[in-house]
């Protein structure tokens, strides 16, 4: 008996064995990608740290006159899931923020942020999903320039007039930022500065009323060209000017707070003026009395000093009144009598006549009245010699008569005391 196998009976068992090779093979390949997957690649979250939040249609709120204050800077933090190899691929800045401002108007706005992460992984949380931003109007307003000065000025100068190049810059932003901005300042070395002259060009600063620099706002321009000179500082006397005609028998009182002014000006003007005058007041309106401000008529180049004040002037039309006194020659005084001369005066009744406004004549005595002769440089002899009057009073007119009185001087002898000078 024969033990040869039948042909083609190897051949079923082989498919079958390579079947299950495959099988088990394919098999073997999930169970290691899952290991791989689940052990050595797991799914797995992070957070992606302040991420810059991107704020979209800037342009659409200027073009409606509008813009955003405070707070314009926004980072969120972005939770994702991945695979662990992904994740560990990831780029911050892959991971994109989006705040979209289309839309929203004047005052306090909520937006969403909006994420895109890479593909592969999921958004899983953002923190903090909205952003808070704050519309305003977009202003502009011009300001003036104010100097800063660093430094002491040499005595008895101060800055002359200041030339800036613009002469106004334009301050634009917010409307509560613009607002807030009082001046722009530039700062200047007093050891910089010269009598001849000198040109620099400084950078701006916007300040507030405190004095402390303002933040988002934008200038038209930043800096400015900036001239300027030393200027002599001077008091001149000032002459108070007064347009109006009065009635025959009223007078004008005028008081001033100050008979001088300080101005400045470059010292070859300064030189040629004696005097500033003020502008004209006019009498028109005034009754009796009124306290009028002044103000200066300055020459060409001359400006008022930094610290001057313009006086002030009290103006009063008052009656015009006379008053009388009676004088005798022995009230006379005499002056400048040489040592060895008496001098004798020829008795006299004198009358004083002094005219003034109601205000100094009801106040005025005649003790507020001298008399005197001038004897200087008088010998030996018989004179005519002129009384001259004193009066401490504002008055607008006093007068004697008689005008003269006859005085005769002689030699005092030996030994004679010379006469008291009151006689």
């Amino acid at each position: 008996m024969s033990d040869r196998r039948p042909r083609g009976s190897a051949a079923p068992k082989e498919a079958r064995s390579k079947v299950f090779n495959i099988i088990s093979a394919f098999a073997i390949a999930i169970i290691l990608w899952a290991y791989v997957v689940g052990q050595v690649n797991p799914t797995v979250t992070d957070v992606v740290r302040a991420v810059p939040v991107q704020l979209l249609n800037m342009d659409t709120l200027t073009s409606r006159g509008l813009t955003l204050s405070g707070e314009t800077e926004f980072a969120v933090d972005v939770v994702v899931e991945g695979s662990r190899s992904d994740l560990a691929a990831l780029k911050k800045g892959s991971v994109i923020a989006e705040a979209n401002l289309f839309g929203y108007g004047l005052g306090e706005n909520s937006i969403p942020v909006d994420v895109e992460i890479p593909s592969g992984l999921t958004l899983q949380e953002v923190r903090s999903s909205r952003v808070t931003v704050t519309i305003e109007e977009l202003v502009g307003s011009a300001r003036s320039i104010e100097v800063d000065l660093q430094g002491s000025l040499p005595s008895g100068y101060e800055l002359g007039e200041i030339v800036t190049t613009p002469r106004e810059v334009t301050v634009s932003g917010p409307r509560s930022y613009v607002e807030s901005v009082a001046s722009l300042e530039v700062s200047v070395e007093a050891a910089s500065l010269s009598t001849s002259g000198s040109t620099q060009t400084l950078a701006l600063t916007p300040l507030d009323r405190e004095g402390e620099p303002v933040e988002g706002v934008t200038l038209s321009a930043d800096s400015v060209e900036f001239y300027t000179e030393l200027w002599r500082v001077k008091a001149l006397p000032y002459q108070v000017q007064i347009e109006g005609e009065l009635d025959e028998n009223e007078t004008l009182v005028v008081k001033t707070s100050a008979d001088s002014i300080l101005v400045k000006g470059p010292q070859e003007l300064l030189a040629g003026i004696s005097e500033i005058k003020s502008k004209p007041l006019h009498l028109d309106g005034i009754a009796s009395e009124a306290a009028v401000e002044t103000e200066p008529e300055l020459p060409e180049g001359i400006a008022l000093a930094d610290n001057a004040t313009v006086p002030s002037v009290s103006i009063s039309v008052q009656s015009v009144q006379e008053l009388r006194f009676s004088f005798q020659t022995k009230d006379v005084e005499t002056e400048d009598l040489a040592e060895t001369l008496r001098a004798e005066i020829a008795d006299a009744e004198l009358l004083v006549t002094a005219k003034g406004s109601s205000s100094v004549i009801s106040a005025l005595t005649q003790d507020d009245v001298r008399l005197a002769l001038d004897l200087n440089g008088l010998e030996a002899g018989v004179y005519q010699v002129p009384l001259r009057i004193d009066c401490r009073a504002d008055l607008i007119e006093i007068g004697v008569s008689p005008t003269h009185l006859e005085v005769t001087l002689t030699e005092a002898g030996a030994g004679a005391e010379a006469p008291a000078a009151a006689q």
